[in-house]
């Protein structure tokens, strides 16, 4: 079985617990993290913190990661174009 079939509590029950905050629990059944993806990619600051709530909202913070990834959309709206969404 590919790492992308599995579901988020094979990958915990398969790996051992990381503590490490580049690549934390909740992006382990993903084949890149959020930061690898942003750093490959040149993103900036609010368009790395939308990939990233965007990510790993159903494996972490459910709707909380949705609102927060509108909060940095609504912000980049407003820096790039002065207009909100």
């Amino acid at each position: 079985m590919d790492k992308e079939e599995l579901t988020y509590e094979q990958v915990l029950a398969a790996k051992v617990p990381k503590k490490n905050a580049i690549e934390p629990q909740h992006y382990l059944m993903f084949p890149i993290t959020p930061a690898e993806y942003c750093y490959k990619n040149k993103l900036d600051f609010l368009s790395s913190n939308i990939v990233k709530y965007v990510t790993r909202f159903r494996q972490k913070g459910k709707l909380e990661d949705l609102r927060k990834s509108q909060k940095y959309l609504q912000l980049l709206a407003q820096w790039e174009y002065g207009e909100e969404l």
